[in-house]
């Protein structure tokens, strides 16, 4: 399909939400509450809607009450797994978030910037059960980062073990983060992100600043693009990242993407090295010189100012046709959710479907229903661990086609 250039003209209210009444027949009804469990579902007519270029769009609260929600992931049977960014896995049945947490989640370190981040289902799911989540792991010394996996009978998570500790010890705040994905082959893509010491992301010898790919049981596949190369460690797929926010897959050719939270979306070739600390696209100025002859790949697509991007999905449901296979990339400080379209030439471009929406914007994933969900966050205060009076609580929102 075609999609505007970068000239092209959007409407003039695109960008600014305004709050309008539905007619009383449009009105979601109320969702009754089971003993144990909190609602917040919100009626059209309180929901903001905004207009974008294609659609005219409302944005719906499913469910609120959460502490700093980081990632979360769709159940086969609709519910949603979220994690919590202070150590807590929830559970969201019928948009209602069950009081209890899920148990069995290991011991996590909060407070750094890390905690408890990404969370993936296994492909074969329905078979094994088998949930996979990344967290800030205590070590000797500091923290790492390390993906967990439980199998999940329903409320709890029994059979903890963890498949992959990566070799990235920290002593600092920030700069914690890490998504995973599962690719096409069922491969999983782990970010780990610098640890806010830039220059280890181009040491081959450590995880830090480096996309990792492994099997479901944390072995290394044969085909890595560094295995057999002793300077470096194997599971590396891509170095030279600074902070990465999210890790999805092209639904076409199944190539991985990423984003930088200083800000930029990058396409990931196996073996590539992203820049960082040598070049920067947006927040971080460069701290060292690149060698003679180093091959460094550019982001398709980067912002400056920044939108400090968090959470990537492309889109492939049919409640939008007009978006079919386009990026969407939240936004943590400038509290927005951005559409990237891929043009053909391979230059990008992009739209924001919203801004200031009254919370960071976390995760970005799409519903079954071929909507598209986030997961929002205080806007200022209260990021790792404690609320304050005036920060919202955290939610999970749904974004719908007026009409």
């Amino acid at each position: 399909m075609n999609h505007p250039s970068s000239t092209h003209s959007f409407h003039a209210t695109g960008f600014i939400a305004v709050l309008i009444l539905m007619l009383a027949s449009g009105c979601a009804s109320e969702v009754a509450a089971p003993e144990g469990s909190t609602s917040a579902a919100t009626s059209d007519s309180e929901a903001p809607v905004f207009i974008t270029s294609d659609y005219e769009v409302r944005v719906v609260t499913v469910v609120d009450g959460l502490s700093h929600p980081y990632c979360f992931v769709f159940l086969p049977d609709g519910g949603i797994l979220v994690t919590e960014q202070d150590g807590q896995l929830r559970l969201v049945r019928d948009d209602v978030l069950v009081l209890e947490p899920v148990g069995g989640v290991p011991e996590v370190q909060a407070g750094t910037g890390g905690g408890f981040m990404d969370i993936a289902l296994h492909p074969d799911f329905t078979e094994n059960n088998w949930v996979y989540f990344t967290y800030t792991k205590p070590i000797e010394g500091g923290v790492t980062t390390a993906i967990g996996r439980g199998v999940f009978d329903g409320s709890d998570l029994g059979e903890v073990t963890d498949i992959f500790v990566a070799d990235a010890l920290s002593t600092t705040r920030g700069h914690l983060s890490s998504r995973i994905g599962f690719g096409p082959d069922n491969t999983i893509y782990l970010t780990v992100s610098d640890v806010n010491v830039p220059e280890q992301a181009q040491d081959r010898g450590n995880h830090i600043g480096k996309v990792m790919r492994i099997r479901d049981d944390g072995s290394v596949p044969d085909d890595n693009p560094f295995v057999g190369r002793p300077e470096y460690r194997p599971e590396i797929f891509t170095l030279g990242h600074r902070n990465l926010h999210g890790v999805t897959f092209h639904p076409e050719t199944g190539v991985p993407y990423t984003v930088e939270h200083g800000d930029e979306v990058n396409m990931l070739a196996p073996g590539g090295n992203y820049g960082w600390p040598f070049v920067s696209s947006g927040e971080g100025e460069p701290v060292l010189e690149a060698p003679e002859g180093t091959e460094l790949t550019a982001p398709i697509i980067s912002w400056f100012p920044v939108l400090n991007i968090a959470g990537i999905t492309f889109y492939t449901g049919d409640r939008f046709p007009e978006w079919q296979n386009d990026l969407f990339v939240g936004g943590l400080r400038t509290e927005q959710l951005r559409r990237v379209f891929i043009k053909e030439d391979g230059s990008a471009d992009s739209e924001p479907v919203f801004t200031d929406i009254g919370g960071r914007v976390k995760d970005v994933r799409q519903g079954s229903d071929g909507l598209i969900y986030f997961a929002t966050d205080a806007p200022t205060v209260g990021r790792f661990t404690d609320e304050t009076e005036d920060a919202p609580a955290g939610r999970i929102l749904r974004i719908e086609p007026v009409g």
